[in-house]
């Protein structure tokens, strides 16, 4: 399986401790350049992570920019490297960047996605993982954030 990643799932999951289970879950992962100086940023915390980047994860430029692609620079070369790359799974959690990902019927999960899908193959615990989601600046509704507790909670 091939995914592509926009920054935001990244920085999260490696400040929750489970960015090095993407491999295992998805198979091959690539990320734009852009994607990898956005992790860059002093602010973030995958900086010092980014800047010695797993040998898992591939830095791969797109070649061209689907036209209409209104979105960040990460957001948009990821988009254009899972078009050209033909990605099992874009990993990207900004409402509009999901959105025009789906417009170019590119399948999306997000951040909270892949705490379900370590969980389920257990390689980390689920509920501790958004426990600690939850203590980041991650934004997610409250229903959300309920509905995907519920689902870590069954058996």
């Amino acid at each position: 399986m091939i995914i592509v990643s926009d920054s935001g799932p990244l920085a999260y999951l490696f400040e929750i401790g489970i960015v090095n289970s993407l491999p295992i879950i998805y198979g091959e992962v690539y990320v734009p350049p852009v994607v990898l100086a956005e992790l860059l940023d002093n602010h973030c915390p995958a900086a010092n992570w980014a800047s010695h980047p797993p040998e898992w994860l591939t830095i791969a430029q797109p070649q061209s920019i689907p036209a209409g692609l209104l979105l960040d620079e990460g957001e948009r070369d990821a988009i254009a490297l899972a078009i050209e790359l033909g990605a099992d799974l874009l990993l990207i959690d900004e409402r509009k960047g999901r959105a025009a990902a789906k417009s170019h019927s590119l399948r999306v999960a997000g951040t909270l996605a892949v705490i379900l899908d370590g969980a389920q193959r257990g390689l980390f615990d689920g509920l501790t993982a958004l426990d600690k989601l939850e203590s980041t600046n991650f934004y997610a509704s409250a229903e959300l954030l309920q509905a995907v507790r519920d689902k870590l909670a069954q058996p």
